[in-house]
């Protein structure tokens, strides 16, 4: 990986909401805009029936900036199953390949550790995210999950025989 990947925790909340808050069109498709007290959520909560050990907040450095944040829960919904929760590049780091490189290595590394898919929720008519994720090799299953604010569109990646470059 050719950018420094660290543990994220409740001490770096102020880095995690400065790089949400260079992504406010986000927070147009899924409210409300990021708060402190929303990132610290976003460091410690996971799923029901999930463990503090499946739950893996990434953030991802060039040159001591912080460019990516991932929230990645491990073995869920099943075993040998990934569920990416959110992840996010910084705004003026978009259109460069990085979000894209982060998630083919995230990949490779899941396959390498023997997970068989990954899948994840867009919010629906956010056609950036859409485009990215497809273009990353999620495929939409065509479950969609109402919000009450939003409508989230199910996607899923399987690792089975990917291809190497």
């Amino acid at each position: 990986m050719e950018y420094e990947c660290r543990k994220m925790t409740v001490d770096q909340a102020g880095e995690v909401l400065e790089l949400y808050r260079t992504n406010p069109q986000y927070f147009v498709y899924c409210p409300p805009e990021a708060d402190p007290a929303s990132v610290k959520r976003d460091l410690t909560v996971y799923p029901p029936g999930c463990t503090a050990d499946q739950k893996h907040s990434s953030g991802f450095y060039e040159k001591g900036k912080l460019i990516a944040f991932l929230d990645l829960i491990t073995d869920f919904p099943e075993k040998k199953q990934a569920y990416i929760g959110l992840f996010m590049v910084r705004g003026d780091m978009h259109h460069k390949g990085i979000g894209s490189r982060i998630i083919r290595s995230l990949c490779a590394d899941l396959e390498d550790r023997g997970f068989i898919s990954v899948s994840l929720g867009y919010v629906k008519n956010n056609v950036p995210a859409e485009m990215f994720w497809k273009k990353n090799g999620f495929i939409p299953n065509g479950k969609e999950t109402e919000t009450g604010q939003y409508t989230v569109c199910a996607a899923e990646k399987s690792l089975q025989g990917r291809e190497t470059a």
